[in-house]
């Protein structure tokens, strides 16, 4: 996918700014938890997590394929 929408020329880049936000990923869960800890509830958290795929869902739903520089076939 990353191929697709940045080319194939530049995915090691962008697998490369990619990576320091995917290390924080496991910190989540223990987020979640000292969360849980000082407040009694998971409810923050879930409105957390709710709000962070409202957001990006659409963006997700947004983004459009690049148009090729060189077709497969002239158009007929």
């Amino acid at each position: 996918m990353l191929a697709t929408y940045f080319g194939p020329q530049v995915v090691g880049r962008v697998m490369g700014l990619m990576a320091p936000f995917v290390t924080l990923f496991p910190v989540g869960p223990l987020l979640a938890s000292a969360v849980r800890d000082h407040t009694s509830s998971y409810a923050p958290v879930f409105v957390a997590a709710a709000v962070f795929a409202i957001v990006t869902i659409p963006v997700i739903m947004f983004l459009r394929l690049p148009k090729a520089d060189n077709p497969a076939a002239p158009p007929a």
